[in-house]
């Protein structure tokens, strides 16, 4: 059995769009990494801002193969990246399905609302359809330790679909396994200063940092 992972998607990308639009490249290798994906297919081209209901009613599906004493995590992009942010916000939810961190992705970031675990905000400097100042402004006003904030340099709002250079995927992975698997090298991946790591690899950052848990 493998701890599972609910994902929301972005505006436009629900329906039959999630599998093309995230499979190969972000939810497939994570999936792979020793994971159970679940991603919501609603909302195929209305913007929902209840999609953090789906999110967390996922992580209470009677799925085979989940490994139920391993906490859970949740993750999504745009629209979904919000609806992870209000998941992270909500005590209830976090407490009963035991949610250890969140990977918001070029997240709609207001309203705002405190996150109760480890969240990881993902920006672009070239992403113009959800401006970089959202999480930025998120990442500053969250208290929880263990956050992230990075922004890649060029790196448009379609960084983490099918047709972008998913340069997110490892770190995606490396956030999960650091606060589900409790995997130190992968926690330095996350907050270390090493080889390899977010802040200090060979992606170009213009603005990278984290506060370690």
């Amino acid at each position: 059995p493998y701890p599972l992972i609910s994902f929301a998607h972005g505006f436009t990308a629900g329906g039959t769009r999630v599998d093309p639009d995230y499979g190969p490249k972000l939810l497939g290798p994570l999936a792979a990494a020793g994971y159970v994906v679940v991603a919501t297919e609603d909302a195929p081209k209305n913007y929902c801002e209840w999609e953090t209901a789906d999110q967390i009613s996922s992580l209470g599906l009677d799925l085979r193969d989940v490994d139920r004493s391993r906490p859970t995590g949740i993750a999504g992009h745009s629209m979904g990246g919000h609806a992870t942010e209000l998941s992270s916000s909500n005590s209830r939810a976090v407490s009963k399905y035991n949610i250890a961190t969140a990977v918001a992705l070029h997240p709609v970031s207001f309203p705002f609302f405190q996150p109760k675990i480890p969240v990881f905000f993902g920006t672009g400097s070239a992403d113009v359809i959800v401006p970089p100042s959202g999480p930025v402004l998120a990442y500053k006003a969250t208290k929880k330790s263990g956050k992230v904030l990075a922004e890649i340099k060029g790196a448009t709002h379609f960084e983490p679909n099918t047709i972008g250079r998913n340069r997110w995927t490892p770190f995606v992975i490396a956030m999960f396994d650091c606060h589900i698997k409790r995997q130190s090298e992968q926690c330095d991946k996350i907050y270390g200063t090493g080889e390899g790591a977010l802040c200090s690899g060979a992606i170009s950052m213009t603005k990278c940092e984290s506060v370690a848990p």
